[in-house]
């Protein structure tokens, strides 16, 4: 149907390339957005968005960066979901660092700011900057969710403290998340 408009808006591609990156078509947001000044649009911080979670999703690094320098001289970056999508890019990419400045940029951060650089301090084996970062989490009141909370757990078996397993073991319990699948099997 989108082939077939003859007129189409920003919004039109904003909606097209949130459903692609939504659904896992990392490949189809990337051929999209390269159409999108083609037909005359100017992306914005929605755009950004989409691009963004699908080129995680391919690991391209180096677009990645692009696009952050783009979304930073655009100042889109100044949003929760843009921040939290940064974190998540960089982290999955395994670019701590660079994942670590966005996270802290992030002035609101909400649960997907913190579960993204917890899942990414866990992918990298790093058991004291997880946890610390993990502590950190907790002391500012906000809960973990399943995800992050279950590799915090599995990571616990390589920790030598029994009072850093005990303190994820007893937040699992307080969060109601220890009859969990993911969280009752770590």
């Amino acid at each position: 149907m989108f082939n077939d408009l003859d007129a189409k808006s920003l919004v039109l591609w904003n909606a097209m390339l949130g459903g692609y990156a939504q659904n896992g078509y990392a490949f189809e947001v990337k051929n999209l957005f390269s159409n999108i000044k083609e037909y005359g649009f100017q992306p914005d911080d929605l755009t950004y968005t989409s691009i963004l979670s699908a080129c995680a999703c391919l690991e391209f690094l180096e677009l990645n960066c692009q696009l952050h320098l783009v979304i930073t001289k655009n100042k889109f970056a100044l949003n929760l979901l843009d921040g939290n999508v940064l974190t998540y890019m960089y982290a999955k990419l395994e670019a701590l660092m660079d994942a670590r400045k966005q996270f802290e940029l992030i002035t609101n951060r909400d649960k997907v700011s913190w579960n993204s650089i917890i899942v990414g301090y866990v992918q990298e084996k790093d058991k004291v900057k997880d946890f610390n970062i993990f502590q950190r989490m907790n002391s500012e009141g906000m809960m973990p969710d399943e995800v992050p909370l279950a590799r915090l757990l599995s990571d616990c078996t390589n920790m030598q403290g029994l009072n850093q397993k005990k303190q994820v073991h007893y937040l699992s319990i307080k969060s109601g998340l220890e009859i969990s699948l993911y969280v009752g099997s770590s």
